[in-house]
């Protein structure tokens, strides 16, 4: 089956900027692999074809970084259309797009590198990419693919086959499966810089799990497989609860990465809060609670 990248739908609101390791392109950034394919460094056939499965009469991908570079090409008059191979699943913690998949944005601090995405004004399927100048048309249409340059696209493995034990989930529309996620919608979830998190632990066994989190978060490596922690706003800071030691890896990675933040599901319950916060250590005093949390005793 072959489709306009225009007829693909975001599954994400966010993206990383760079392909995780997973890729032949590992570590590189979309920009420049768009780059490379405009300017004939590198072949279409190179990336992997996408997974679509159909919602409401929508095609939504999870492959939402290969989209973002396949929706520059066409617009920047690369391509026509691209084989894809519909899938029946999509992990449903990607599906976290408030637009209903039309675009999609990086992480805060993030962005894309090289030039040809200058070029383009909007990946919106419903606006008309304007180029800044005719030597740049020029340029596009000595360098236009055809849809015969798609032939030898490698599949992907679908979701179903990496994932067999995951159950089939029925949601009548795209829109209904954002709502049905509460750890994903944008009424939740939060980008934080990961020093005004406190801790709720006072030490922490770092395994060689977390030691390997830590290089992943500051590779820029699958950050958007990372599930956000959750912290509660009360007292005037933000408190982790269920996540100390993912929170420890991003403080870790922030140290190398100034624009880095953490992913986060905030609640404002303060009763709830101090009921987590005095199970184990019902002695706990208010003064105690605001007095902690900034620094923390690590067990490797």
């Amino acid at each position: 089956m072959h489709l306009r990248p225009s007829q693909i739908y975001f599954s994400q609101a966010e993206i990383n900027n760079r392909f995780d390791r997973r890729s032949q392109h590992s570590f590189k950034n979309l920009g420049d692999t768009l780059d490379d394919l405009v300017e004939g460094r590198c072949r279409i056939s190179d990336i992997p074809t996408i997974s679509v499965i159909s919602r409401n009469g929508k095609w939504v991908t999870a492959d939402n970084r290969r989209l973002w570079v396949f929706r520059h090409l066409e617009k920047l008059g690369k391509c026509t259309t691209i084989p894809v191979m519909e899938t029946y699943h999509i992990d449903f913690r990607k599906l976290t797009s408030v637009n209903g998949g039309k675009t999609v944005r990086f992480y805060t601090g993030r962005s894309a590198t090289g030039r040809w995405h200058h070029q383009v004004s909007s990946i919106d399927p419903a606006t008309t990419s304007s180029r800044q100048s005719e030597a740049d048309d020029q340029n596009v249409a000595k360098n236009t693919f055809t849809t015969s340059n798609l032939s030898m696209l490698r599949p992907l493995t679908s979701y179903d086959q990496r994932h067999p034990q995951r159950g089939y989930s029925d949601f009548s529309d795209f829109n209904t499966a954002i709502t049905n996620l509460s750890l994903s919608t944008s009424r939740t979830i939060k980008r934080l810089d990961p020093f005004i998190v406190r801790y709720t632990k006072d030490t922490l066994t770092i395994t060689s799990y977390f030691e390997n989190l830590k290089i992943k978060i500051r590779c820029n490596v699958d950050m958007e497989n990372i599930d956000p922690i959750t912290v509660y706003k009360v007292f005037g800071k933000y408190w982790v609860t269920d996540g100390n030691k993912r929170l420890w890896a991003h403080k870790e990675a922030r140290s190398f990465d100034v624009g880095l933040c953490i992913p986060v599901n905030v609640k404002e319950d303060k009763d709830e809060f101090l009921e987590i916060m005095r199970k184990d250590r019902p002695w706990l005093s208010l003064i105690d609670i605001l007095q902690s949390g900034e620094n923390i005793q690590t067990i490797t």
